[in-house]
């Protein structure tokens, strides 16, 4: 048999074509966000023998690869988790800057001015114009102290809302590459168009959490997310959500479910935007809130046993000019209870010394009969609490009361002694002849 010149001819021809059409794709992708370049890779056909000799027939084109480096493309993935991360914290952070720049400056705006007008009042004591000036300033004040709770409320609802908002754009992800993950095992992961896809949208998943990748032989990824949520295998999708928090239900927590199974998700563990939104709200909001609600019992509480030392214009010994710390308004929110408990016990905080305050936030736990824990979460400090009668008192400045109901082992609470004051602080004082500008001779 001769060899077929012409044969071996329209081979090499057909091959060249071929790279000329691969490197001609790879030019007109250039742009094309997700693309990865490819190469045909080049074989010689079969040889035929001829008498003692073997001779080639040409050429093909026996495959067409992507360039790809996983390495390299782990290494992206995880700074587009960094980055993400990082831009998150940054916007956010800005807008509390902001926020503390618009209405944060009116907090000490307003203490500044009603020092001054009580100084006013010291001086002249009989002036109703100056006195009604003094109210006027005290009612500012706790406007000022409101306004600022209800931005940092926003701004917890703001956070919530993203949060949700990333989690639902996961799931969305989550389902395309299983169907991805499916055509591939069909194709045995040889359709270059669909790989790209695929990495595209890991790479976009990255930038919402951290993403650990898990080549399986069929040619399909299985995904996890934080190093904790397997989120995609093989054609399975697990779904995540958004329920509300435990024990503070407008804290809502994220989860992860497949079929009947759902198991909460550590956003510690997360990174990306998820992990900083969270980081944000948890580390950053709510402990701005309890400083803020710090703040507030500090005023309050502060005037109002100033009024306690004095008589007003009447002669009679000062009242409030704030509404109390401990009124049902301002105790709003300094328990929270776990779900997870069994007991039926109603629990509340009062608050016995303001200066003692740290403006933490604290769990306490039961674990046997009469033995209370209470840990600081900042700190993580732990301090055993005896019950008397129906109350646990604390060093930290408050006193933990136990309305009704009992505790049974392992039930937890959440106490943030300041949670609500920012938000409930009122002046409750309608005469400017009540305010005490005169001190009281306690030897009387």
């Amino acid at each position: 048999m001769a060899i077929d010149l012409l044969s071996i001819a329209r081979t090499g021809v057909a091959a060249s074509q071929s790279q000329l059409g691969v490197t001609s794709n790879n030019i007109a992708n250039a742009n094309t966000e997700g693309y990865n370049r490819q190469t045909a890779t080049q074989a010689t056909l079969e040889s035929q023998r001829l008498g003692d000799s073997y001779y080639g027939t040409g050429t093909y084109v026996s495959d067409v690869k992507r360039v790809y480096n996983e390495f390299a493309a782990r290494e992206l993935r995880i700074g587009q988790t960094s980055m993400g991360a990082a831009e998150t914290s940054y916007s956010k952070l800005s807008e509390l800057d902001q926020l503390y720049a618009q209405v944060g400056n009116m907090v000490p705006n307003g203490i500044n001015d009603f020092f001054a007008s009580i100084n006013s009042v010291a001086d002249l004591p009989a002036d109703l114009g100056i006195r009604s000036s003094s109210l006027g300033a005290a009612e500012q004040l706790a406007i000022g102290i409101n306004q600022m709770q209800s931005q940092l409320d926003n701004q917890v609802k703001q956070t919530n809302s993203q949060i949700e908002s990333v989690t639902t754009r996961v799931n969305e992800i989550s389902k395309e590459l299983a169907n991805i993950n499916l055509e591939l095992m069909k194709d045995q992961g040889d359709n270059n168009e669909i790989l790209d896809k695929q990495d595209a949208l890991i790479l976009e998943l990255s930038e919402y959490a951290q993403v650990n990748v898990i080549p399986l032989d069929t040619g399909a990824k299985s995904i996890m997310l934080g190093g904790s949520v397997m989120l995609v295998s093989g054609e399975v999708a697990m779904s995540m959500g958004v329920s509300a928090g435990d024990p503070y239900p407008n804290e809502p927590k994220i989860t992860a479910s497949i079929t009947n199974k759902t198991l909460d998700v550590d956003p510690s563990k997360l990174g990306g935007q998820l992990g900083a939104l969270f980081a944000y709200r948890d580390d950053t909001l709510i402990p701005a809130s309890n400083e803020l609600g710090q703040l507030a019992l500090g005023v309050a509480d502060t005037f109002n046993q100033m009024q306690s030392s004095g008589f007003d214009l009447n002669g009679e010994v000062g009242s409030d000019i704030f509404r109390d710390i401990n009124n049902s308004l301002m105790t709003a929110g300094r328990v929270g209870e776990y779900s997870s408990n069994t007991g039926n016990a109603v629990m509340s905080v009062n608050i016995d010394d303001v200066g003692a305050l740290s403006g933490s936030s604290y769990e306490l736990s039961y674990t046997t009969a009469g033995d209370f824990e209470l840990t600081d979460t900042q700190t993580g400090s732990v301090t055993t609490l005896t019950q008397t009668g129906s109350q646990l008192v604390s060093d930290e400045g408050f006193t933990i009361n136990i309305a009704s109901g009992a505790m049974n082992a392992g039930d937890r609470f959440e106490i943030r002694p300041t949670a609500g004051a920012a938000a409930g602080i009122s002046v409750v004082m309608t005469d400017p002849k009540g305010i005490a500008a005169a001190v009281a001779n306690l030897n009387r």
